[in-house]
């Protein structure tokens, strides 16, 4: 038998979505999330992973969000539905929906999403060209049912920002993005990426190539100036690092982190084709039972399907499956005062005596991030990592210390599996530095596009030339198809999706 709060759930949404037997009522909750939100979530009975969700305006009832995660929640058709339809759907859904602003929303565009739904993006427009952060999406099914509604950012905004008065010659700009443009060798791993070359052929496993240095520019229009400064672009600087103390191996590397081991119990166990994952919490705490409070808020919802949340102390714990080598450390812990007793430099030191006993040899191919944010009872460490002094794209590790103790707090390091394998890589290219740079100018395009700093506590346009190496990019919201790199042995263009 249904119970009241399903009940009244589903009387909320009815005029919005009909939910089905087959789902139940997990969230609804408007004490603990924004104003003046009221979230409501669906769960499928027999799969987790299929939701409904749905929020709302807690005063008002208006539609805030709708989302529909469950593919064969409506039944598909085989009929292709086309552009005009789709439009027609969603225009029709949003007079429904939304009481004010539809008619602020005239740049409206469609596309297929990756999922065989039809995207349609509304926003208001300057001069025709969209405001980021306006209007909203909708996403259609083939059955013609609306499965996705949520808001741009922002709702309309009543004034919209003016066009410049002058606007710097395209060509002008492109010429000075061209003159500080500059390329990097650096090895990559490409087996998850979904680049491909020129032809077509997908691009996998590890590469040498040239790497754009920069890749992107914030141009403003009116003046030809960036908004940044070169070093906005550019990497931490880096510095080499020795190891000046002997470190004196333990029996275990578990003995090096900042816990006491034996007070911990193992409550969970992973593993993928690649690493096992395991998850620790105080044996005084296994089996706690937490007092359900709501059990329909979001805060118990996330107990329910994060356990770890419900306890104050826990240790998440990775290591490769091959070697069984240390990947990653999170110790979650209540904060608490720390005495600054060590150093940085002695901090450093217990750092490199650490990924030592996980990386043999590892001062040979780690560089330490010349930056770092100071924090009181912390010494956090960045390094960069370097194989025959070429630097290994997208591979960090990150290592932060106890100033009281010394010991490891968090670890985020990379299995030395691939170090072994690009010390027999040919580090020599067979394309000069200068001949990427050339390929790469070549392709180097600019497009005009608003913009606001998301970091700003209010919101200002700017309109800008962004710097692109795609030739039919338009839309600002959409994810340009740009040149990635350039391979060091081939010369051949690696782009991006």
């Amino acid at each position: 038998m249904m119970d009241i709060k399903e009940r009244e759930g589903r009387g909320k949404v009815a005029h919005i979505i009909e939910i089905t037997d087959g789902y139940k009522l997990v969230v609804d909750d408007k004490s603990n999330v924004n104003e003046p939100l009221h979230v409501l979530w669906w769960e499928n009975k027999e799969d987790g992973e299929k939701k409904i969700e749905v929020v709302l305006n807690r005063y008002t009832g208006e539609l805030i969000e709708l989302k529909v995660d469950d593919e064969g929640y409506f039944s598909t058709t085989n009929e292709m539905m086309d552009d005009n339809k789709a439009k027609e759907i969603a225009n029709a859904f949003l007079k429904k929906y939304i009481k004010e602003g539809l008619e602020f929303y005239t740049y409206v565009t469609v596309k297929d999403d990756w999922r065989g739904l039809k995207e349609i993006n509304y926003m208001q427009e300057v001069n025709g060209y969209p405001l980021t952060n306006t209007g909203c999406i909708v996403r259609v099914h083939s059955s013609g049912e609306v499965v996705h509604f949520y808001y741009n950012g922002q709702k309309a905004i009543q004034e919209k920002p003016l066009w410049p008065n002058e606007i710097v010659e395209e060509n002008i700009v492109l010429e000075n993005l061209k003159a500080r443009q500059d390329m990097r060798l650096v090895f990559v791993d490409l087996t998850l990426s979904s680049c491909k070359y020129e032809s077509g052929e997908e691009v996998k496993g590890y590469h040498l190539v040239y790497e754009p240095e920069p890749s992107y520019a914030f141009i403003d229009a009116s003046t030809g100036e960036d908004l940044f400064e070169p070093e906005h672009y550019k990497l931490a600087p880096t510095v080499p690092v020795e190891k000046t103390v002997k470190s004196t191996r333990k029996k275990d590397v578990f003995d090096l982190l900042d816990w006491d081991v034996e007070k911990f119990i193992k409550v969970d166990e992973k593993e993928d084709e690649y690493e096992v994952r395991m998850k620790f919490v105080l044996k005084e705490e296994a089996p706690k039972e937490i007092e359900e409070k709501d059990p329909y808020s979001m805060d118990e919802f996330y107990k329910k399907h994060f356990p770890m949340l419900q306890h104050d102390k826990f240790v998440v714990i990775t290591v490769d499956k091959k070697t069984n080598q240390l990947i990653s450390c999170l110790m979650w812990t209540n904060e608490k005062d720390r005495k600054s007793i060590l150093s940085r430099e002695q901090c450093l030191e217990k750092a490199l005596q650490f990924l030592e006993e996980i990386i043999p040899n590892a001062t040979k191919y780690v560089q330490l991030w010349d930056d770092y944010e100071a924090e009181e009872g912390i010494e956090r460490f960045s390094f960069s990592i370097y194989v025959n002094d070429i630097c290994v794209a997208g591979k960090y590790i990150m290592i932060n210390i106890n100033t009281e103790n010394g010991a490891v707090m968090h670890y985020s390091g990379e299995s030395s599996n691939f170090i072994k394998e690009l010390l027999a890589y040919e580090t020599t290219p067979k394309v000069t530095n200068e001949e990427a740079l050339q390929i790469y100018k070549e392709a180097i395009r600019v497009k005009l596009e608003w913009y606001i700093d998301n970091d700003a506590e209010e919101t200002v346009y700017q309109l800008l030339y962004k710097q692109t190496t795609d030739e039919n990019h338009k839309e600002p919201f959409e994810c340009s198809r740009d040149i990635r790199y350039i391979d060091a042995h081939t010369g051949e263009k690696i782009w991006s999706k």
